[in-house]
């Protein structure tokens, strides 16, 4: 009894950790505590590698958690990390991960969602000039276009990773490419052309990136193609369910679509009861919601959209009560976010393409419209992406003489810092108006006393310019780029409009043909399209040019009047509208642009009033393109106004005042939350101001200074991660 009493006390203490104070037992082994996790929530995308690092206190011989992990994540044996690549989504859900060792455990509660990736971009095939445009989504944003090799652009398909883009050119009977950029989703075209059977209309990759198939009108077959390294290489109107059940087939011949169920076994068809769905007129194409609840048509004919409901047992579809919904004119495809949020048509009568919102009861909510270029046909969305943001991170502001310098700023909390050195001389002296290359590497100088134009390489991450040359031209007043970044466009003043085709990587700019544009002409805009070309002339209003795609060469197209010494020129966001300013006549003159020609139509009333002596001369839209800014030099203040989507028209809203005199050019950050406005009466001034998110009103910020001398150009720069 007595050894067995000894024996129990020395387990006791053997428990206690005896009394050398090292507590817990097995050599002195503690329990672990304080386990956490680097992300928690947690929310990871599907498709993209993760990795979540636990920390925690004490040695960890055993790591466990439940329930289970998604499928694709893993949880390491050696230290807690959750890693690897989620496979499906996931709703937010609990899971416990416990660390332990013999003498105790701890434990953490993590909370994971996985999300199905955002598409990056919309890609919009353009039959009319054989074009594809690529448009940023969320909000629609331009982002360039890419000119095909091929002719008859008609369907648009993309590598499972993305980094592909493949064209089938109905016309020429092949197969372009185009290499994504992963950040801004822009095309370059890439490889040589890929021959195909006689009218290739549909194309289609397998879900591994290994074959290409393309259904060709021209001899009823289907051509098959092995993709190799580097992403190498008739009845459109289809869709099926995610889960493969049943498929839809759009009959534009009757307007109907067609029903089947689909064998799981061997992929037979068979006909549904009835097997027939009534459609609006000439159905040219469908698609399904990701969870299979709802099929949408487009109903070319009849310029609309019709939404069926889609029976998960028998997959029969009922349309939806209260009727079609109408968009644009000639509605020719649609694509469904993965995400289940968002429906996009083309329209290919009026050049445009829509985002509507997908409402759980199945309706359709139209948000924008926004130009293409010409005949929009097929869309594709991609490369899937995680969530993606657009910021400004650098600012760029002319300073006049005695400067003569580009004044160089990071944008940090609203504000306008100095960076290392603060500016960078130009080539020739007066600068006039800058302009920074959609792939932000490249940025352009006028001098409108001088006879060169400036030309700097941008350092993205530290926003810092390098000089890297010049060209010779003289009295270069304003300049901007088309939208693909091949082409640039200089207003020399008493001489025209010049063109130049651009090199950036040399960086070089190659002299096209110049064009006339009156007798002074000065600012100029692109529209985003890339398609037409407005320039502002003091005596005539506004001279128009149509764009070649293969050159840049500019086409006279007619001219608009304007109403008093114009002096700047703006288009859209949408592309749908063009507005001027008149220095004299104090007012802004508002335009309808021409989807097919570019021409511009005056708006009913053709102009609004900015007030006695207000001479208002730059402007700059909001992202959104509800806000209109402009200078107004004559009452040293800033003009807010805010546009009617529907017709084009302003209403004013509410001057503010500016922090030094004689105010020009405006712009406004990728987010919309900050406005600077250059000052050419002043000594090296930029006002700012804070933005108000939700009406776009500008509230007085303060200001920065730049280099010594007027200010005369502002630029920020559009930044995407």
């Amino acid at each position: 009894m007595q050894n067995t009493l000894i024996a129990c006390a020395l387990l006791i203490l053997a428990a206690c950790g005896g009394g050398d104070g090292g507590g817990g037992g097995g050599g002195g082994l503690q329990a672990p505590t304080d386990l956490t996790y680097a992300e928690n929530p947690a929310t990871y995308t599907q498709g993209f590698a993760v990795s979540n690092a636990a920390t925690v206190t004490g040695t960890v011989t055993v790591w466990d958690v439940a329930p289970a992990l998604p499928g694709g994540l893993a949880l390491d044996p050696a230290d807690g990390t959750i890693a690897g690549t989620p496979l499906a989504p996931l709703a937010p859900t609990d899971f416990t991960v416990t660390a332990s060792n013999a003498v105790g455990e701890a434990q953490a509660v993590v909370n994971i969602e996985v999300v199905i990736p955002a598409p990056r971009a919309l890609y919009v095939a353009n039959a009319a000039d054989d074009t594809v445009t690529t448009l940023q989504i969320g909000s629609l944003v331009h982002a360039g276009y890419a000119l095909s090799d091929g002719a008859g652009a008609a369907a648009l398909a993309a590598a499972p990773d993305g980094a592909t883009v493949y064209l089938a050119n109905a016309a020429s009977d092949d197969i372009t490419l185009f290499a994504v950029d992963a950040l801004s989703g822009r095309l370059t075209p890439s490889g040589s052309p890929v021959a195909t059977g006689a009218g290739p209309s549909s194309i289609a990759v397998d879900p591994t990136g290994t074959f290409l198939y393309t259904g060709d009108l021209g001899d009823d077959t289907v051509s098959a193609f092995t993709i190799g390294a580097g992403g190498a290489p008739s009845a459109a109107a289809l869709a099926t369910t995610v889960a493969g059940s049943f498929l839809y087939v759009a009959n534009a011949a009757d307007a109907t679509i067609s029903q089947f169920s689909i064998d799981g076994a061997t992929g037979a068809l068979t006909p549904l009861a009835p097997a027939t769905v009534a459609t609006g007129l000439d159905p040219r194409d469908l698609a399904a919601h990701p969870d299979g609840t709802f099929l949408y048509c487009a109903n070319h004919g009849d310029d609309t959209l019709e939404v069926y409901a889609i029976d998960p047992a028998t997959g029969a579809l009922t349309a939806l009560p209260g009727g079609a919904l109408a968009v644009g004119d000639g509605p020719s495809a649609l694509a469904v976010d993965p995400r289940g949020t968002a429906l996009y048509a083309s329209t290919e009568l009026d050049n445009e393409v829509s985002l509507l919102t997908l409402e759980t009861d199945g309706s359709l909510t139209l948000v924008e419209s926004l130009r293409a270029r010409g005949a929009p046909g097929d869309l594709l969305l991609g490369p899937a992406e995680q969530a993606f943001v657009v910021q400004s991170e650098h600012a760029y502001v002319l300073a006049y003489n005695p400067a003569n310098a580009v004044s160089q700023f990071a944008l940090t909390a609203g504000a306008l810092v100095a960076l290392a050195p603060p500016s960078v001389a130009t080539v020739s002296p007066t600068p006039r108006a800058l302009a920074l290359h959609p792939d932000q590497e490249l940025v352009l100088v006028t001098a409108d006393t001088g006879t060169s134009l400036s030309l700097f390489q941008r350092d993205g991450p530290t926003g810092l310019l390098t000089a890297a040359g010049s060209e010779a031209v003289t009295n270069s007043w304003d300049v901007a780029f088309e939208p693909s970044g091949r082409f640039a466009y200089v207003t020399l003043r008493l001489t025209g409009v010049q063109p130049f085709a651009v090199d950036v990587a040399a960086p070089d700019l190659s002299p096209l043909t110049l064009v006339a544009a009156g007798v002074d002409p000065r600012n100029l805009a692109v529209d985003p399209t890339g398609r037409f070309v407005y320039a502002a002339e003091t005596t005539a209003g506004l001279f128009e040019y149509t764009i070649d795609p293969s050159t840049g060469e500019l086409t006279p197209a007619g001219s608009a009047a304007g109403a008093g010494a114009t002096a700047g020129v703006s288009v859209h966001p949408s592309g749908r509208y063009a507005y001027a300013t008149n220095f004299s006549g104090n007012s802004i003159s508002m335009y309808s642009i021409d989807p097919d020609s570019g021409a511009l139509s005056a708006r009913v009333p053709p102009a609004i009033a900015t007030g006695s002596s207000s001479n208002p001369a730059g402007m700059a839209w909001s992202p959104d393109g509800n806000s209109l800014y402009v200078a107004l030099s004559g009452t040293q203040q800033v003009a807010h106004f805010r546009v009617d989507k529907a017709t084009g028209l302003l209403t004013f809203q509410s001057n503010h005042p500016t922090a030094a005199q004689s105010p020009q050019s405006l712009a406004v950050d990728a987010t919309g939350t900050v406005l600077a406005c250059t000052n050419s009466g002043s000594t090296g001034i930029v006002s700012l101001y804070t933005l108000n998110p939700a009406t776009g009103a500008p509230t007085v910020s303060g200001f920065a200074s730049a280099a010594a001398g007027g200010t005369t150009g502002v630029v920020f720069s559009r930044d995407v991660h």
